[in-house]
């Protein structure tokens, strides 16, 4: 712990020694790239959405579950399906917004990883289209006027 806090003085004395402009157009770059990267995690996270979208959709199962837990993390469902098997997906139900326990929810599931990919009828990527742009343009609505006021300091 000490070492982290010699390190991090070090740190600041040499970003303190940096000439006002540099360190403002460096601050500058820090706020743009942290923008950027949420961006591309957010287009990733969307596009990644669209992905098991596809999956479930090329080969489409359907079946009734019940709502065995819901947690922050996930939401765990139990189903039958047509060869008597039992599945509970161990990664959660996708888009599992108002469900409780004890529910009972029609899904879909694809039928080759019906342990992986299921999702609630009805629902899919596009449901979340608002939140993902939502969090990109507010990153961008922080970072932009930040970067400007950074940049008109620096001349």
């Amino acid at each position: 712990m000490a070492e982290n806090a010699g390190l991090l003085d070090r740190l600041r004395r040499r970003v303190a020694a940096l000439p006002k402009p540099r360190r403002l157009r460096r601050t500058s770059v820090a706020v743009l790239a942290v923008a950027s990267l949420l961006t591309l995690m957010c287009l990733v996270l969307f596009g990644a959405m669209l992905v098991n979208d596809y999956k479930i959709g090329r080969r489409t199962g359907t079946a009734v579950a019940e709502v065995q837990a819901v947690t922050f993390a996930r939401t765990i469902v139990r189903y039958n399906t047509p060869d008597g098997a039992i599945h509970s997906p161990t990664r959660g139900i996708l888009y599992p917004s108002g469900l409780a326990e004890g529910n009972l929810v029609k899904v879909e599931y694809d039928l080759y990883f019906p342990d992986e990919l299921v999702r609630v009828e009805g629902r899919n990527a596009w449901m979340n289209v608002w939140p993902v742009v939502a969090v990109i343009a507010g990153a961008w609505v922080i970072a932009y006027p930040l970067v400007r006021r950074l940049e008109k300091r620096r001349t």
